[in-house]
């Protein structure tokens, strides 16, 4: 999914849309299917973990924010040892740091195009159809082009099937192409290819783009008006919906007044886009990054585990639980 006139050469670094069956979290974005192919497993294995994808803004309060699935896991892989610590201060005595998966991500040798800049608006889900702002977006979009830079939209697939976002990036002549979806096989791969590529990213809103694009190298900054997400939008959230106090907490510590005050050095515009690569390594838990055969293991990826965990949910708990 991309404009009609996208360069070939970003045609040629983005992944087309592979989608797959979810059967568990770490089948989100393709991650699983990365470490089995690195690992010539067979594509058939399933996960019995889970493996946090994203990157939380919110300073951690709740379990909630971390563990959305409360049905019984084998690991909760997390990205930094403060997570894993926060969890066990609160129960959760499966948690362990792994980083996030797209630090599993291999490099395609990727060339960064100068003077390129990504915009990444603020984007619907599946169960809410959000209206972006995006003409004030499209606007400076245009400036930057005038001054000389190749612009560009990475548009999220829900944005795309609810159909506000293209006619308008098409109507101005801005080139497009669709982001992530946990569905699809070759998003993270896409999202690493694109960071590589694009030498400065833009957005009007705060989300895990935000450190994953520092984190492969390219500059960041927020754009004016900031976009901020109300509780209520969310009520049908299958997770988050029913709790309504911590869903208000989350959505307020990503508004403007709480993002400037965190990350006032990203909202100095586009000429003055700053890169913080420590920090991003950081947050995705580059230092708790573990060996990929250690990896399969806390999956659930060994022979052993997947014959055990093949059983029935209730015999598998508690065999596993009888051979620790």
């Amino acid at each position: 999914m991309h404009s009609e006139n996208l360069t070939k050469e970003l045609k040629d670094i983005i992944p087309s849309y592979e989608i797959t069956k979810v059967y568990s979290e770490p089948d989100f974005y393709g991650a699983g299917r990365i470490i089995k192919d690195k690992l010539n497993h067979p594509k058939n294995k399933i996960s019995y973990s889970s493996w946090s994808h994203g990157w939380e803004n919110a300073t951690l309060k709740s379990p909630d924010q971390i563990v959305w699935d409360k049905s019984w896991k084998y690991k909760r892989l997390v990205r930094t040892k403060d997570v894993e610590n926060f969890l066990t201060i609160n129960g959760v005595k499966n948690a362990i740091a792994v980083g996030l998966p797209i630090i599993y991500v291999d490099s395609q040798n990727i060339t960064r195009r100068p003077n390129s800049v990504l915009f990444m608006p603020a984007h619907s889900l599946s169960y809410v159809n959000i209206e972006p702002g995006i003409l004030g977006f499209i606007e400076q979009a245009l400036a930057v082009r005038e001054s000389g830079a190749y612009t560009c939209f990475c548009v999220h697939p829900d944005c795309v099937k609810h159909g506000k976002t293209i006619p308008l990036l098409n109507k101005y002549n801005l080139d497009w192409f669709a982001g992530a979806s946990p569905t699809d096989l070759n998003s993270l791969q896409r999202m690493r290819n694109i960071f590589e590529y694009f030498e400065t990213v833009g957005s009007n809103t705060i989300g895990s783009h935000f450190i994953y694009s520092q984190f492969f190298g390219a500059k960041f900054f927020f754009t004016e008006p900031y976009f901020e997400y109300k509780s209520e939008w969310f009520s049908k959230d299958p997770v988050l919906g029913p709790k309504k106090d911590l869903l208000v907490y989350i959505t307020q510590q990503s508004t403007y007044a709480v993002i400037k005050a965190k990350y006032p050095k990203y909202f100095k515009g586009y000429d003055n886009a700053h890169l913080d690569r420590i920090f991003a390594e950081r947050e995705v838990g580059l230092d708790s990054k573990v060996a990929l055969n250690e990896l399969s293991a806390l999956l659930g990826f060994d022979m052993m585990n997947q014959l055990i965990f093949s059983l029935p949910f209730y015999t598998s708990k508690a065999v596993s639980k009888f051979l620790r």
